[in-house]
């Protein structure tokens, strides 16, 4: 996914990830997730930069749970970035993409949930794992559903970037005479 840096305020945010979930029996506290991607949120690190960032719940945040790095994520030694890490490269909205590549996938072994990571198509790297033993439901085994894409969120009237922050252009067709 491109990747982009925007100057935002504290209230705000805006993210690009890919979420991989089980809705459970639909009782937001069965709710079990990973999310990994890219975010700006300046309430969280006091500042506007890029971050790689990921969340993950086993009951839909409401007692389980943490973002990036900060509970029971475990990251690889050595690895070239890590989960609220800065991401220095990013696109420009009208010139050059930067894009990240984000692998996620269930280890046929150990059933652990490994992270992996590159930019500007360089081979992801292993970058950390999520424990199988964080889930005690549907993610403990699998992974169901999965999403791509983006969201904003802001507590003022001033509207927040998603994606490269500009809408699409539209096409108008001329009909046939």
């Amino acid at each position: 996914m491109d990747v982009y840096n925007f100057n935002l305020g504290i209230e705000q945010y805006t993210v690009g990830s890919i979420i991989l979930f089980d809705v459970g029996d639909g009782e937001p506290s069965s709710y079990s997730t990973i999310q990994i991607g890219w975010e700006v949120s300046p309430k969280m690190y006091g500042d506007s930069r890029t971050r790689l960032a990921g969340l993950w719940t086993n009951d839909g945040l409401q007692e389980t749970g943490c973002p990036n790095a900060q509970c029971d994520f475990r990251p690889a030694e050595g690895a070239p970035m890590t989960l609220g890490g800065v991401i220095e490269t990013v696109s420009q909205p009208k010139g050059l993409k930067q894009t990240i590549t984000i692998i996620i996938f269930k280890d046929g072994v150990m059933g652990d949930w490994l992270a992996y990571y590159g930019l500007n198509q360089d081979d992801p790297a292993f970058i950390g794992s999520f424990p199988k033993s964080l889930f005690t439901r549907g993610m403990a085994n699998q992974a169901p559903s999965i999403r791509f894409g983006g969201y904003v969120q802001t507590h003022t009237t001033n509207l927040v970037p998603m994606g490269s922050g500009y809408l699409p252009r539209v096409m108008r067709l001329r009909p046939r005479s």
